[in-house]
């Protein structure tokens, strides 16, 4: 299973984010993964994202892969 460089699974954040009302600020976001269950690793990678709305949580794990990406 492939994780974030922050050691979270995609597949477990997905998890977390179903239900979360869109749009949704970065700090909705944070408040929705630890309601879920969220572990740390899992939170700091959302708490690594831009601070912007998000209308899709596609946008919410491309955001995230795109702040792990090396380079």
């Amino acid at each position: 299973m492939s994780q974030t460089s922050s050691g979270a699974s995609p597949v477990d954040l997905a998890r977390h984010l179903e239900g979360l009302n869109l749009p949704a600020s970065k700090q909705d976001v944070v408040r929705h993964v630890r309601s879920k269950g969220a572990n740390a690793d899992e939170i700091t990678a959302i708490e690594r994202l831009p601070d912007q709305e998000f209308k899709a949580v596609a946008d919410i794990l491309k955001g995230i892969g795109q702040v792990d990406a090396p380079g």
